[in-house]
């Protein structure tokens, strides 16, 4: 679908259509917007992979997302569409060249192919180290915020064990006195990975969202090919101890997933693996490391963890929109044995979890 309304030239394309990644080498962007990684998250969830691209002379947005039916159930047999993005930080992109003028125009022209399309709601994880102004965002939707992030500076920060808490920096100089050492993209280990990851989040009590089927990470291997980095440690007697896997796209690196055997929980091996990776990184040229926040955004353990590596913040949002306001109304009535969840987007899905 395509739309051209005054200068603004807009369309809805699959991840197929060339115009994906020429749209990427225009803009800056992470993993999260590659054609291959939206293809990839289609595959477990029945959905359909698109992006809504609009373009008047240098000024440019870009929003991936995946297209998914709401159940029928809800809908009294009629097809109905909601978007949603990705799993991580799928973000609509902005050009640098930006005006508030072009931007209401683009989400009029989206909404419009919204109603077109039969498209009642939409939910779109905003990544924090892209953020447009705020006050921009608000005019779209409704804006979440969910809690802080942390990142890493690598491009002035030439010294970056120094920047890490005390407790970190004295827990790196125990695993070093004890022989854990530290492997990249030894991809023999990666079965031993995904075991210890899929361990961790039972031991965890995660959200289904952090369980992935056997065959995601072969699949995410092969859509991210050099994009995708190992990282493991190795205890003295050769057991593996802790995993993690981070992307690269350009200057923008990204702490994905990770594990750590029980065995070895006490040492915290994984610290040894985010000082190894931000220092090759580093040598590589990336400008930042991303190590996200606590689950669902809370100032949790696993927040705690990361803080303790660098002073940097970013905030966390997600934009809601409503397309459909009517039927917005009537299947989140239809959802049967469920109160509206605030705290859930959309609403009609929550008895589900879809």
């Amino acid at each position: 679908m395509e739309v051209i309304k005054e200068d603004i030239n807009a369309a809805l394309i699959l991840p197929s259509d060339a115009r994906w990644n020429e749209s990427l080498r225009r803009l800056d962007h992470d993993f999260y917007h590659l054609p291959e990684y939206a293809v990839l998250c289609s595959q477990d969830g029945d959905a359909k992979p698109l992006a809504f691209v609009a373009k008047a002379d240098d000024q440019e947005i870009f929003i991936p997302f995946l297209l998914r039916e709401i159940p029928k159930t809800l809908t009294g047999g009629v097809r109905f569409y909601d978007l949603t993005s990705c799993y991580g930080y799928p973000s609509p992109l902005f050009s640098r060249a930006l005006d508030l003028n072009f931007l209401k125009q683009s989400f009029e022209i989206l909404h419009g192919m919204a109603n077109d399309l039969k498209i009642v709601s939409g939910f779109l994880r905003l990544h924090p180290l892209l953020m447009p102004p705020l006050d921009w965002i608000r005019g779209l939707g409704v804006l979440v915020y969910h809690g802080e992030t942390v990142w890493i500076d690598l491009e002035t920060n030439q010294d970056i064990v120094r920047t890490f808490r005390k407790g970190h920096r004295e827990t790196l100089r125990k695993l070093s006195a004890e022989k854990y050492s530290v492997e990249l993209n030894n991809w023999n280990q990666y079965d031993q990975f995904i075991s210890i990851y899929t361990d961790t989040m039972k031991r965890l009590n995660a959200s289904p969202s952090y369980f992935f089927p056997q065959n995601y990470f072969g699949r995410l291997r092969d859509a991210l090919g050099k994009k995708l980095f190992l990282c493991t440690v190795i205890s003295q007697s050769g057991e593996f101890a802790s995993g993690s896997l981070f992307t690269k796209v350009g200057g923008f690196c990204q702490y994905h997933l990770a594990g750590t055997a029980e065995t070895h929980l006490r040492m915290a091996p994984g610290k040894l693996i985010i000082a190894h990776i931000a220092h090759e990184f580093q040598r590589l040229g990336a400008r930042w490391l991303h190590l996200g926040g606590g689950v669902g955004g809370k100032e949790d353990s696993l927040f705690k963890f990361k803080a303790g590596f660098s002073d940097k913040r970013a905030p966390f949002y997600t934009l809601r929109i409503v397309f459909d306001a009517e039927k917005m109304r009537n299947f989140t009535q239809n959802t049967a044995g469920t109160a509206t969840n605030n705290e859930f987007f959309p609403p009609y899905r929550f008895s589900k979890a879809a």
